[in-house]
């Protein structure tokens, strides 16, 4: 979104600088731009598929991979936004009109994105958006009757129709051949979604270094690997069959095959197999809760994923399984496409299939459960890019967990397994604190007592712990019952503790579970529990301390990653936006000053409040989208719904809102812009305060009225901004500064740029409600500021006013 918002408008700018030059740019201008934008997003594309998407060695860092595409971005974006500042500036008279019509079509985008990444892969969408911006073009060409770009527009929709259509009957020509680090040459079998690009292969990926390292780990150092009774089938199914196996289990598992989302967070397709050749699922720690709780007469599992935990669900003799799957095509997968490997088992007389968010699925229940399992519950595909906002985010928070305490009966228990290292232990520590906090809010005094945390090292290196929260305090023969559990399959029981076990953690659990951290443990990892307004469970390192431990260990692992994404950002947009957007503009004032030596103090200061303005509206939009799109997160169940329906909502009543401003005359243009700011910080106040309190209370409801509402929530304020920009820019026309109508575009678009990474800061380290706060206080210094280009603002002497020039005429 910043590399967009940069693009935007550093093509603003240049517009601005060349509408003022000796020879001034005709309508061809906009009209070429937009043809080189979607022959440039095209062509960005087909490079990416065929010549970026590739295992690039020692440059394969995602800081490298980041920094390319944010280049591949801008220049379509470039290319478009000069097309719009242009014609923005040559029709400054009609900006409501405009801007009205740029803002619909905006939000009928985001209706039309989610159904066409449902039928076919993101690549093919681009593709589509290429042909869409040539046929924009062409009708621009059309409109101003210059016939040769017309010609050209023509054929360049066609090729790239022609395209379209062989990406679609030729999926090969948009086929990802490489990503994050992994071939994907031996797919078998892949579906895109809004959600997610589903895959599945016959084995893990890098299954062949896994086994090198499982041989490595044997109990006999000097084990041949020549005697017959190594078994490498037998072995590669072990490493396959979970990430936390007691490497005391003999048994032989089943065959499987692994599904991916986004190439990343993984999850096992297992073979229709026997209750008994299913046993190796009880012997991995994530099933832990199952020999407390066996035979549970209800249980939930939140992320079927493959159908894993479902089996192991199962296995232990559950009467009844609900499960909530995101990804409706992560079932398909299992279901449909490989339902005779699978044997289908989302279909079991037993489980009761739940396609949605896990929160949603409880707030419905009227029954509670004796078991709540989530098992390595997350997605790294949105960190992987920077983002930290991800969709399980909503399953770590206070308000999560106190939902999973009251849905569960007297004796019920919550499984939650994440990874732990003895230096990473953050999301262990974090997952106690949740618990403790949840257990405190219900009254319990000694949350100690309801917590037993559970470790095992897996094949692949890394360590899986358990924590169980029951909702009763652990007996004593529950304790001995785990205590004899760890013992038969070689996992560590670290609390209760059970005699030098505990000394292994290095923090104490009592204490993360009374929230009363000691002050080393709490110096390095944040282990606040994250709550729905600041729901960022992974990013646990604090900002500044940890960049210290890194510095002084050495270990520049130990630093925290958001800090350093955010920084870096920050960093490469200011001198990016000092380039591209600032210098132009501030060797075009000199030029101006120096030609018109006469112009007064007064043009200066409107000038300044006129900044102050579109700056104010610039960062406060980016930043109440921004937490807007939190907010609905939950609501709506997954980032992509709340983006679509934020945004749809934001643009198209924005959009009314610039469509009423035309209706004002020239004289309460003012007055309105300040009662619209008001309106702002009104609708921010009560979106911040009041509607979570709302929303909390009416989640139960079904799609398509919490659809409505959410629109219906949105839309007042929407209206409220969308009046802002068109009442400044008319306030320029009317004063005769429409020369500075692209500047004043290109200074909205760069504060937008910096709202967008100082927005996420803001959220990460304050939470979403401080990022309101911002945005409030933006639009109060808007609101002020409108008050005086009234009283200051006149004609410059090399405005020319092209409100009024005809279609085709040079400016």
């Amino acid at each position: 979104i910043a590399v967009v918002m940069l693009g935007l408008a550093s093509s603003a700018v240049r517009v601005f600088v060349h509408s003022n030059r000796e020879n001034p740019l005709d309508v061809t201008a906009a009209t070429s731009s937009a043809l080189r934008a979607a022959a440039i997003t095209a062509l960005v594309t087909l490079v990416y598929v065929h010549l970026l998407a590739r295992d690039w060695g020692s440059w394969n860092h995602n800081g490298i991979r980041m920094a390319v595409a944010a280049a591949l971005f801008y220049v379509s974006f470039d290319q478009c936004g000069y097309s719009i500042a242009f014609l923005l500036r040559h029709y400054a008279g009609q900006i409501s009109k405009l801007y009205w019509f740029d803002l619909a079509g905006a939000a009928a985008g985001c209706l039309i994105v989610i159904p066409l990444l449902n039928l076919m892969s993101a690549l093919n969408v681009m593709l589509i958006c290429a042909l869409g911006m040539s046929l924009s073009g062409t009708l621009l060409a059309r409109a101003f009757g210059l016939s040769r770009p017309f010609g050209q527009g023509l054929g360049l929709a066609a090729a790239l129709a022609a395209l379209v259509a062989g990406a679609t009957f030729y999926p090969q020509l948009t086929r990802i051949p490489f990503a994050k680090g992994q071939d994907q040459q031996n797919i078998v079998w892949q579906r895109w979604n809004s959600l997610a690009r589903v895959t599945v292969m016959p084995n893990i990926p890098g299954l062949e270094e896994g086994l090198a390292a499982y041989r490595s780990t044997l109990d006999q150092p000097s084990y041949d690997l020549d005697q017959p009774s190594y078994d490498e089938e037998k072995a590669s199914r072990i490493l396959q069959a979970g990430w936390g196996m007691s490497r005391a289990f003999e048994g032989f598992p089943p065959k499987m095959m692994w599904m991916q989302l986004d190439s990343d967070a993984g999850t096992q397709i297992i073979e229709r197999s026997s209750t008994d050749q299913l046993e190796f699922l009880a012997w991995d720690v994530t099933a832990v809760g199952y020999w407390l709780k066996p035979n549970s007469n209800r249980v939930f599992v939140a992320g079927g994923g493959g159908g894993r935990d479902v089996l192991a669900a199962r296995y232990f003799g559950s009467q009844q399984i609900d499960v909530a799957e995101l990804n409706p095509d992560v079932v398909r997968a299992v279901q449909s496409a490989f339902a005779d490997f699978t044997g289908q088992p989302y279909s079991s007389k037993h489980v009761h299939l739940n396609i949605g968010d896990a929160r949603r699925h409880l707030l419905s229940q009227p029954k509670p459960y004796d078991l709540i399992q989530m098992s390595m519950i997350d997605t790294w595909a949105a960190s992987m890019s920077g983002a930290l906002v991800l969709s399980e985010n909503a399953l770590y928070t206070i308000e999560a967990f106190d939902l999973y305490l009251k849905q569960l009966t007297e004796k019920g228990i919550l499984s939650v397994s994440r990874w732990y290292d003895q230096k990473q232990y953050g999301e262990t520590a974090r997952v106690i604190s949740l618990m403790g906090q949840a257990l405190r809010n219900d009254g319990i005094q000694r949350p100690q007592d309801h917590v037993a945390v559970i470790l095992n090292k897996g094949y692949f290196g890394g360590t899986v712990a358990t924590c169980l929260l029951s909702r009763s305090p652990f007996s004593a023969d529950q304790i001995e019952q785990l205590s004899n559990l760890c013992t038969r399959m070689k996992f560590m029981m670290v609390w209760p503790p059970v005699e030098a076990a505990a000394a292994i953690l290095p923090f104490d659990v009592a204490g993360v579970a009374q929230g009363q951290v000691d002050r080393q443990t709490n110096a390095y990892f944040d282990l606040s529990p994250p709550t729905d307004d600041r729901p960022f469970f992974f990013n646990l390192k604090r900002p500044f301390r940890s960049w210290l431990a890194a510095l002084q260990t050495g270990d520049i692992r130990r630093g925290s990653e958001s800090t350093l994404i955010m920084f870096a950002m920050l960093i490469a947009l200011l001198l990016a936006s000092r380039i591209l957007i600032f210098k132009p503009l501030q060797q075009h004032r000199r030029k101006q000053i120096a030609e018109h030596q006469n112009e007064s103090q007064l043009s200066v200061q409107s000038l300044r409040h006129a900044t102050c303005y579109f700056a104010g509206i610039g960062i406060g939009f980016i930043l109440v989208e921004i937490a807007l799109i939190q907010r609905y997160i939950i609501f709506l169940g997954h980032p992509t719904y709340s983006i679509t329906v934020v945004l749809f909502s934001l643009l198209l009543f924005s959009g009314v809102g610039s469509a009423l401003t035309s209706k004002i005359n020239d004289k309460q243009i003012v007055y309105l812009a300040r009662l619209a700011a008001g309106g702002v910080i009104l609708g921010i106040a009560t979106t911040a305060f009041q509607v979570p309190w709302f929303l909390a209370s009416v989640g139960h409801w079904p799609d398509w009225l919490r659809l409505l509402a959410s629109i219906a929530l949105v839309c007042p304020l929407a209206v409220c901004m969308g009046m802002l920009l068109p009442c400044g820019m008319r306030v320029l026309h009317k004063r005769g500064m429409d020369s500075i109508v692209p500047w004043m575009w290109g200074l909205n678009g760069v504060f937008g740029v910096i709202g967008t990474v100082a927005g996420t800061a803001i959220a990460l380290y304050g939470g979403y409600t401080a990022v309101f706060a911002v945005a409030g206080i933006a639009y109060l210094v808007a609101g002020l500021s409108i008050q005086q280009p009234e009283l200051a603002v006149r004609q410059s002497p090399d405005a020319a006013s092209v409100g009024d020039s005809k279609p085709g005429t040079p400016e």
